[in-house]
């Protein structure tokens, strides 16, 4: 089977990974103005944090990370890496492109120094294939305090 190549965000991607996300997404996905607003214009974009994957051309997977600082409630502050919009072309689940994006994610990670990994999945997803394929832990769904000084 061909490999897919996985690469960063590139500018005029960004019909292709909507596409994508309004295929893969039982409940849908919004614009490409809403994902320009979401993404591209979000202070503090980083490429480098979107990636996409092809075969023979055609973008099949695509992961969005970003890098936030947190504050532990002992004054502690340190970055984590949040994830989300992560989407696979439906004929290709439950194969390796996930695997390959989320790899490539991790380097990316690593070099940007962010000391955990996390994101937002539904129970399910999360059963069927962030704790079986990675090891990732569900935590509790309680609510938490979220803020940014402006």
């Amino acid at each position: 089977m061909e490999e897919p190549v996985h690469r960063p965000f590139a500018d005029g991607d960004q019909g292709e990974i909507v596409n994508l996300l309004r295929g893969s997404m039982s409940r849908g996905w919004g614009t490409v103005e809403e994902w320009e607003w979401k993404y591209l214009r979000r202070p503090g974009f980083d490429p480098r944090r979107v990636f996409v994957a092809e075969l023979r051309g055609e973008l099949v997977a695509c992961l969005h990370t970003t890098s936030v600082w947190v504050r532990h409630p002992d004054g502690t502050r340190f970055r984590v890496s949040l994830e989300g919009d992560f989407a696979v072309a439906p004929r290709l689940r439950g194969g390796f492109i996930t695997g390959v994006l989320h790899e490539a994610a991790e380097h990316e990670i690593q070099r940007a120094g962010d000391l955990l990994r996390g994101g937002f999945s539904t129970a399910e997803l999360h059963e069927r294939l962030y704790r079986p394929r990675w090891g990732y832990r569900m935590a509790s769904e309680r609510t938490v305090e979220l803020s940014k000084p402006l």
